[in-house]
């Protein structure tokens, strides 16, 4: 191996070890919520990050199972999501990363379009970056409920376990 070639090597191991070792921000992707009763995905947000830095989700796909599927609109919902279609409602807004950890993201809201109600919320990436936790709750997070979510599209007609 000459001089040239083990240079060019090395400068391309050393770009692409750049590359990979460069996390994008954990929570931009689609997140699967699964049906706790059932194991089944439920439906799918979409993350993106606003204009003004927070982060917000969207719902892009809803399961097809009769036993959990969600209304095709927001029956029962107080305005402005009052008979919205729920394919495309934005759910979840002004989640902001947490400075010191960009694995968290706190200071958000979260609709549950089941039952017409808003929470507050945050937000926790696992360290392996697959699991997300949303800790929803209305006053105080000792008082909430914590679901979690998995990362990816997936197919919306398997059990969790079964994937």
């Amino acid at each position: 191996m000459t001089l040239n070639t083990s240079l060019l090597a090395s400068a391309c191991i050393l770009l692409c070890s750049n590359v990979f070792a460069a996390t994008p921000n954990a929570l931009l992707d689609d997140w699967r919520i699964l049906d706790s009763r059932s194991g089944v995905i439920e439906s799918v947000i979409h993350f993106e990050r606003e204009s003004d830095g927070t982060y917000s989700g969207t719902v892009i796909k809803s399961s097809p199972n009769p036993l959990i599927r969600l209304d095709d609109t927001c029956v029962n919902c107080p305005a402005p999501f009052t008979d919205q279609p729920i394919v495309g409602m934005k759910v979840l807004w002004g989640f902001k990363q947490d400075a010191k950890d960009p694995n968290r993201f706190n200071n958000g809201h979260a609709f549950d379009p089941k039952n017409g109600k808003t929470y507050q919320g945050k937000i926790r990436i696992s360290s392996d970056q697959r699991r997300m936790m949303l800790r929803g709750y209305i006053g105080t997070p000792i008082l909430g409920r914590t679901e979690v979510w998995l990362r990816g599209g997936g197919d919306l007609t398997k059990r969790l376990d079964n994937q």
